[in-house]
């Protein structure tokens, strides 16, 4: 009977000791609960970065299905270019190592993860976009006076006028297919003594330049065409850009730099948002 309990009591504190073995192997030291804890937390952090990348896709998606118009049409490719890019960027959440001195070493590496990058790549493709949208309506036959109100400080222009049926030489304005709206100025960029006229709507596109207002683009751009016929030649008018349904000109009394700066000057205040 006694041998019998020693071998009971021996049985159960064999037990015991795998029991309490098998807990103690089960618990971490301080050291490995604190890596785990920062491996856990970049692992977290960059799920959620990646997370919000998703999002942005997403968002940047739905901007690139609408119907709507930019003024640039190579910004909805570019968007396009940019969420497809950002797709074929993937997370797998990496494994954590045993020992603490390993995860503390993938912790380090973990740090310098995030989508960050691709995540602002997307959001500026998306505003460019958004702008140029915006923009577009600026100039898809504006009022009268907002193209006086844009045009009254940009640089190399100087005395404004709008046109009336009176006053316009071409006795073109208000008429079908024609400009409703022509914004003729003086330039001090042009020696006016060498332009024919005494007044800014007498000195026409000749004493500095112009913008004539269209209903629709067709009819800006059919009256650019014409204008282009003359390019090159001693009719020549001097530059003319197609923007919306304005057309924008500049004396042909200017360079070739100074037309272009002028005319860079005036697009940027039609646009500005």
């Amino acid at each position: 009977m006694g041998a019998i309990k020693k071998i009971v009591v021996a049985a159960g504190v064999t037990l015991l000791s795998m029991v309490m073995l098998a807990a103690l192997a089960g618990c971490d030291s301080e050291e490995v609960k604190s890596a785990k804890a920062g491996f856990n937390d970049e692992v977290t952090r960059i799920q959620a970065s990646y997370d919000e990348l998703l999002t942005e896709i997403s968002a940047a998606q739905e901007l690139v299905m609408t119907e709507e118009i930019p003024l640039d049409d190579s910004l909805k490719p570019a968007l396009e270019n940019a969420i497809s890019n950002a797709k074929t960027v993937k997370f797998e959440k990496p494994a954590m190592p045993s020992d603490a001195d390993e995860i503390n070493a993938a912790t380090e590496e973990l740090r310098g993860e995030s989508y960050d990058e691709d995540i602002q790549v997307l959001r500026d493709a998306e505003t460019a976009l958004s702008n140029s949208i915006e923009q577009r309506k600026l100039v898809m036959a504006p009022s009268e006076a907002f193209v006086l109100e844009r045009l009254r400080d940009v640089e190399g222009v100087g005395e404004i006028v709008a046109l009336t049926e009176e006053t316009d030489v071409n006795g073109k304005l208000g008429k079908k297919g024609t400009y409703y709206a022509k914004i003729n100025f003086m330039s001090p960029l042009v020696d006016q003594s060498q332009v024919y006229g005494s007044s800014v709507a007498e000195k026409g596109t000749e004493g500095g330049g112009s913008v004539e207002v269209f209903e629709t683009e067709a009819d800006a751009q059919k009256r650019d065409d014409y204008l282009a016929v003359f390019d090159g030649s001693v009719l020549a008018s001097g530059s003319h850009k197609v923007l919306g349904t304005l057309l924008v000109r500049t004396s042909n009394e200017l360079t070739a730099s100074q037309q272009k700066q002028l005319e860079a000057n005036m697009i940027e205040a039609l646009i500005r948002l």
